[in-house]
């Protein structure tokens, strides 16, 4: 099998020359495609735009269920990782991965852990979307912002005044600033962030929405429609799970209690009833990192 740097055989005559393609050849690593369509269109938008090859590896979720991560052996130990071992520098000129969230990747890795597998790309321009990582560019969207608008919308077009939330996992980047935009919003509103009505940090699943609710109900005791009257998610399959919860007891949404979540799926918009979202703009996103990493592999500075 031939890589990107072997160059093709063919008779020729003695005054022509057979140079290398100046097409860059850039690797996009994402655990699934379909849910974050958007982005993989952006990419796939700026490579045709700037004349560059794409690659996607889609390794699938990973997960290391607390085993040790050995990088080493790892597609015998985490067979999801197998994948990402075909993007290296022998195929690529530039990477995008997503990763530093517990989403782009699917990955349930601590820090060294994350560390020891975006060392196995030091040797390639990379842009990272999506969580920080030391050493490496990173595109990131005004999260903070979104989620401020939409407490907003909740309180000044809905007259809700007794906002649950529900937010993802502790250290992820854009978890903490949507849960930091709900503090924020509500001290502006001087509505106080009451304790009960915040949930504890999640995982990514809509079963964590459902199971939030009936922390908020069974555990804590709290009445839907009078001790909150909205529920505001940090990621949208909170809200998924947590309209279900809401629905199998008898509630009625939004008459009782309003649901909105951040990010979008098709869920989303095909649920009875369809939930208020703010969209993050992947497209934009996905252009955003192929431009970066062009302008990397050219010595420009991102």
């Amino acid at each position: 099998m031939s890589n990107k740097k072997d160059q093709p055989v063919t008779p020729q005559s003695e005054d022509s020359q057979i140079t290398p393609s100046s097409r860059p050849t850039i690797g996009v690593l994402v655990s699934i495609v379909n849910r974050f369509q958007p982005f993989w269109e952006g990419t796939v938008d700026a490579a045709l735009e700037h004349n560059a090859n794409l690659i996607c590896f889609m390794g699938g979720s990973v997960h290391t269920s607390g085993q040790p991560y050995v990088m080493s052996y790892f597609p015998h130990r985490v067979p999801g990782l197998c994948f990402f071992v075909l993007a290296d520098e022998e195929r690529l000129d530039g990477l995008v991965t997503w990763a530093g969230s517990g989403v782009g990747l699917g990955m349930h890795l601590d820090e060294v852990e994350m560390k020891q597998f975006m060392d196995r790309y030091r040797t390639i321009p990379t842009v990272n979307y999506e969580g920080i990582l030391n050493g490496v560019p990173t595109v990131t969207t005004d999260t903070y912002q979104g989620m401020c608008e939409l407490l907003t919308h909740l309180i000044e077009v809905h007259n809700c005044q007794r906002i649950a939330l529900i937010r993802g996992p502790k250290g992820h980047v854009e978890s903490e600033a949507r849960t930091q935009a709900y503090l924020d919003t509500l001290r502006r509103y001087k509505l106080y962030s009451h304790p009960e009505l915040m949930c504890p940090p999640s995982g990514w699943q809509v079963q964590f929405g459902v199971d939030m609710v009936n922390l908020l109900i069974d555990e804590r005791g709290l009445r839907p429609g009078t001790d909150f009257d909205a529920i505001a998610a940090t990621e949208v399959d909170y809200a998924i799970g947590a309209i279900q919860a809401l629905q199998a007891r008898g509630i009625h949404v939004p008459d009782q209690v309003a649901v909105v979540g951040f990010n979008d799926r098709t869920e989303a918009q095909t649920s009875s009833p369809s939930i208020t979202v703010m969209r993050k703009p992947f497209h934009a996103a996905g252009v955003k990192a192929v431009e970066a990493v062009l302008d990397l592999i050219e010595g420009k500075p991102v």
